[in-house]
């Protein structure tokens, strides 16, 4: 397991940005998932499951840039 870095760190200009935009959309597909789900439209579920996979990888994405900005700053 890599080491945590600071929340400080998602809060700076090159990061914050597509952290805010990946994890919002990230509750807001969760949250279509279940609330479609609970309806019984499985469908619809089903996409938002896709949503959700393809934001975890957007979310690696802005792992990264924060490890990146965590580096330079320490440096």
């Amino acid at each position: 397991m890599t080491a945590p870095y600071s929340l400080a760190t998602l809060t700076h200009p090159q990061v914050a940005p597509e952290a805010v935009a990946t994890l919002t959309s990230l509750g807001a597909a969760a949250y279509i998932g279940a609330a479609t789900a609970s309806a019984g439209q499985y469908a619809l579920a089903g996409f938002a499951v896709l949503a959700v996979l393809g934001l975890l990888v957007a979310l690696k994405r802005v792992d990264r840039r924060a490890r990146m900005v965590e580096d330079l700053s320490k440096r």
